[in-house]
């Protein structure tokens, strides 16, 4: 495959374009659209089933120079609320109580890989695993 491609391609030149370059012609990236804003046509009727928060200070309409605000919207799934998280809890805790492991030091580290390896050997001596 890499051969065919370096065949096909040995006349072309590489370009390379701006990452957002998604024909946004804006020159901020932050005034971009996200998927909420596209998706907002079609659940205007779902905010409860949806569980959609919105954080925002609304213009009044005698502002006629409103100050600077921001306009932040995080929906929550519902699935993901009652079933994955509520399964996930007692995994979460035994991580948590396991965090001290990750001391970044490379010798705990290597530590950490002889021990299990001399578990694993005494696992294997008593036909264990």
């Amino acid at each position: 495959m890499f051969f065919l491609k370096k065949y096909l391609t040995r006349n072309k030149i590489a370009e390379t374009n701006p990452t957002w370059g998604c024909a946004y012609t804006g020159n901020a990236q932050k005034m971009q659209y996200t998927a909420s804003s596209y998706a907002e046509n079609y659940y205007h009727d779902m905010e409860k089933l949806l569980n959609q928060n919105a954080e925002y200070t609304p213009i009044e309409d005698k502002d006629i120079f409103p100050e600077k605000r921001t306009f932040l919207t995080h929906s929550e799934s519902l699935t993901e609320e009652k079933y994955f998280w509520k399964g996930t809890d007692f995994i979460h805790k035994i991580f948590n109580r396991l965090a001290f492991v990750q001391s970044g030091k490379t010798q705990h580290y290597i530590m950490y890989m002889f021990v299990l390896l001399i578990i694993l050997i005494l696992l294997t001596i008593f036909r264990i695993i």
